[in-house]
Protein backbone atom coordinates (compact mmCIF):
# COMPACT_ATOMS: atom_id res chain seq x y z
CA UNK A 1 0.00 0.00 0.00
CA UNK A 2 1.35 3.25 -0.78
CA UNK A 3 0.18 7.09 0.19
CA UNK A 4 0.23 9.89 -1.78
CA UNK A 5 0.13 13.27 -0.11
CA UNK A 6 -0.25 16.69 -2.13
CA UNK A 7 -0.29 20.03 -0.95
CA UNK A 8 -1.72 22.41 -3.74
CA UNK A 9 -0.46 26.38 -4.11
CA UNK A 10 -4.08 27.53 -2.50
CA UNK A 11 -3.50 25.31 0.31
CA UNK A 12 -5.62 22.30 -0.17
CA UNK A 13 -4.46 18.90 0.79
CA UNK A 14 -4.73 15.76 -0.99
CA UNK A 15 -4.01 11.93 0.49
CA UNK A 16 -4.61 9.00 -1.83
CA UNK A 17 -3.91 5.87 -1.04
CA UNK A 18 -3.03 3.12 -4.12
CA UNK A 19 -2.37 -0.38 -3.88
CA UNK A 20 -0.62 -0.41 -7.51
CA UNK A 21 2.07 1.50 -7.85
CA UNK A 22 2.03 2.22 -11.47
CA UNK A 23 -1.31 4.28 -10.56
CA UNK A 24 1.29 5.67 -8.19
CA UNK A 25 3.01 7.19 -10.74
CA UNK A 26 0.10 8.53 -13.27
CA UNK A 27 -1.13 10.63 -10.39
CA UNK A 28 2.73 12.16 -9.77
CA UNK A 29 2.81 12.65 -13.66
CA UNK A 30 -0.75 14.24 -13.88
CA UNK A 31 0.57 16.77 -10.69
CA UNK A 32 4.42 17.34 -11.98
CA UNK A 33 2.98 17.99 -15.76
CA UNK A 34 3.94 20.85 -18.17
CA UNK A 35 -0.07 21.83 -18.31
CA UNK A 36 0.48 23.13 -15.53
CA UNK A 37 1.85 26.48 -15.40
CA UNK A 38 1.92 27.55 -12.21
CA UNK A 39 4.49 24.51 -10.97
CA UNK A 40 8.01 25.26 -11.89
CA UNK A 41 9.27 21.77 -13.41
CA UNK A 42 12.51 22.70 -12.59
CA UNK A 43 12.34 22.75 -8.57
CA UNK A 44 11.84 19.38 -7.15
CA UNK A 45 8.21 18.75 -6.55
CA UNK A 46 8.39 14.83 -5.18
CA UNK A 47 10.53 13.36 -2.65
CA UNK A 48 10.33 10.21 -0.59
CA UNK A 49 10.00 10.00 2.90
CA UNK A 50 10.03 7.07 4.64
CA UNK A 51 7.29 6.90 7.46
CA UNK A 52 8.31 7.31 11.17
CA UNK A 53 6.48 4.92 12.57
CA UNK A 54 7.01 1.29 11.10
CA UNK A 55 4.08 0.65 9.86
CA UNK A 56 2.92 -2.27 7.88
CA UNK A 57 0.52 -1.05 5.82
CA UNK A 58 2.44 2.07 4.46
CA UNK A 59 5.52 1.08 2.85
CA UNK A 60 6.49 4.39 1.78
CA UNK A 61 5.12 8.15 1.91
CA UNK A 62 5.67 10.22 -1.19
CA UNK A 63 5.01 13.83 -0.63
CA UNK A 64 4.32 16.75 -3.47
CA UNK A 65 5.77 20.14 -1.64
CA UNK A 66 3.50 23.35 -2.63
CA UNK A 67 4.81 25.45 -4.88
CA UNK A 68 5.79 29.12 -3.74
CA UNK A 69 6.82 30.35 -7.25
CA UNK A 70 4.33 30.82 -10.53
CA UNK A 71 7.36 29.34 -12.81
CA UNK A 72 8.90 32.66 -13.59
CA UNK A 73 8.87 34.90 -10.78
CA UNK A 74 9.53 35.55 -6.62
CA UNK A 75 5.37 35.26 -6.00
CA UNK A 76 3.34 32.38 -4.87
CA UNK A 77 -0.27 32.46 -6.14
CA UNK A 78 -1.68 34.57 -3.87
CA UNK A 79 0.69 37.26 -4.32
CA UNK A 80 3.09 36.99 -1.30
CA UNK A 81 6.65 36.40 -1.83
CA UNK A 82 7.96 33.19 -0.21
CA UNK A 83 10.02 35.31 2.76
CA UNK A 84 6.68 36.99 3.65
CA UNK A 85 4.93 33.82 4.02
CA UNK A 86 8.33 32.37 6.12
CA UNK A 87 8.18 35.04 8.27
CA UNK A 88 4.86 34.74 9.06
CA UNK A 89 5.21 30.68 10.02
CA UNK A 90 8.08 31.75 12.02
CA UNK A 91 6.20 34.39 14.22
CA UNK A 92 2.76 32.14 14.30
CA UNK A 93 4.84 28.97 15.34
CA UNK A 94 7.11 30.68 17.92
CA UNK A 95 4.51 31.92 19.57
CA UNK A 96 2.68 28.62 20.49
CA UNK A 97 -0.52 29.73 21.12
CA UNK A 98 -3.40 27.52 23.15
CA UNK A 99 -6.31 27.35 21.94
CA UNK A 100 -8.24 28.13 18.96
CA UNK A 101 -9.35 31.17 19.41
CA UNK A 102 -5.71 32.46 20.46
CA UNK A 103 -4.56 30.67 17.30
CA UNK A 104 -7.62 32.83 15.34
CA UNK A 105 -5.92 35.90 16.56
CA UNK A 106 -1.84 35.51 16.67
CA UNK A 107 -2.47 34.30 12.51
CA UNK A 108 -4.87 37.09 12.16
CA UNK A 109 -2.36 39.71 13.87
CA UNK A 110 0.46 37.76 11.50
CA UNK A 111 -0.92 38.16 8.44
CA UNK A 112 -1.68 42.53 9.36
CA UNK A 113 2.23 42.02 10.26
CA UNK A 114 3.66 40.30 7.11
CA UNK A 115 1.25 39.97 4.80
CA UNK A 116 -0.85 43.69 5.19
CA UNK A 117 -4.15 41.96 5.33
CA UNK A 118 -6.02 43.87 7.70
CA UNK A 119 -9.35 41.71 8.05
CA UNK A 120 -9.81 38.77 7.68
CA UNK A 121 -12.33 35.83 7.15
CA UNK A 122 -13.58 32.39 7.49
CA UNK A 123 -12.03 31.42 3.98
CA UNK A 124 -8.88 33.20 4.27
CA UNK A 125 -7.93 31.62 8.08
CA UNK A 126 -8.45 28.25 6.66
CA UNK A 127 -5.47 28.99 4.10
CA UNK A 128 -3.60 30.73 6.75
CA UNK A 129 -3.91 27.90 9.39
CA UNK A 130 -3.05 25.19 6.47
CA UNK A 131 -0.25 27.48 5.40
CA UNK A 132 1.18 27.08 9.26
CA UNK A 133 0.78 23.84 9.45
CA UNK A 134 -2.37 24.09 12.26
CA UNK A 135 -5.05 22.06 12.97
CA UNK A 136 -8.63 23.66 12.00
CA UNK A 137 -10.44 24.25 14.48
CA UNK A 138 -14.42 22.55 14.09
CA UNK A 139 -15.85 25.67 13.25
CA UNK A 140 -13.93 29.40 12.44
CA UNK A 141 -17.05 31.91 12.09
CA UNK A 142 -18.22 30.42 15.73
CA UNK A 143 -14.10 30.47 16.84
CA UNK A 144 -14.32 34.32 15.63
CA UNK A 145 -17.97 34.84 17.19
CA UNK A 146 -16.81 34.04 20.48
CA UNK A 147 -13.15 36.03 20.28
CA UNK A 148 -15.22 39.29 19.12
CA UNK A 149 -17.82 38.48 22.32
CA UNK A 150 -17.56 41.21 25.11
CA UNK A 151 -16.35 38.64 27.45
CA UNK A 152 -12.60 38.57 25.35
CA UNK A 153 -13.27 41.11 22.73
CA UNK A 154 -9.77 39.90 20.59
CA UNK A 155 -11.65 40.20 17.83
CA UNK A 156 -14.01 42.87 16.37
CA UNK A 157 -16.14 42.47 13.08
CA UNK A 158 -15.55 45.01 10.40
CA UNK A 159 -18.75 47.42 10.02
CA UNK A 160 -20.23 46.69 6.26
CA UNK A 161 -17.92 43.68 5.82
CA UNK A 162 -19.78 40.64 6.20
CA UNK A 163 -17.94 38.08 7.79
CA UNK A 164 -14.37 40.34 8.07
CA UNK A 165 -12.39 41.02 11.42
CA UNK A 166 -9.82 42.32 12.70
CA UNK A 167 -7.53 41.77 15.91
CA UNK A 168 -7.79 44.28 18.93
CA UNK A 169 -5.36 45.78 21.24
CA UNK A 170 -6.90 43.51 23.72
CA UNK A 171 -6.21 40.61 21.10
CA UNK A 172 -2.93 41.42 20.77
CA UNK A 173 -2.12 42.02 23.91
CA UNK A 174 -3.04 38.72 25.62
CA UNK A 175 -2.43 36.66 22.38
CA UNK A 176 0.95 37.22 21.51
CA UNK A 177 2.47 37.87 25.52
CA UNK A 178 4.97 35.32 24.96
CA UNK A 179 6.46 36.52 21.29
CA UNK A 180 8.40 39.31 22.80
CA UNK A 181 7.42 40.93 19.64
CA UNK A 182 4.93 43.76 20.84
Amino acid sequence: MNKVSVTTPNGSHLIIEVDDPEVLYKIIGMVTSNDNSSIDIGTDLVREEPISDASEYYSDVYRIDPVSSNGNGHKSANGHSSSEEHELIKFCRSSNPMGDMRKVVVVSEAASRYLNEQMVDCDRLASLFDLVGWQRPHSFIQTLRNAARSKFRWMERVPGRSGQYMVTDIGRDISLKGVGEL
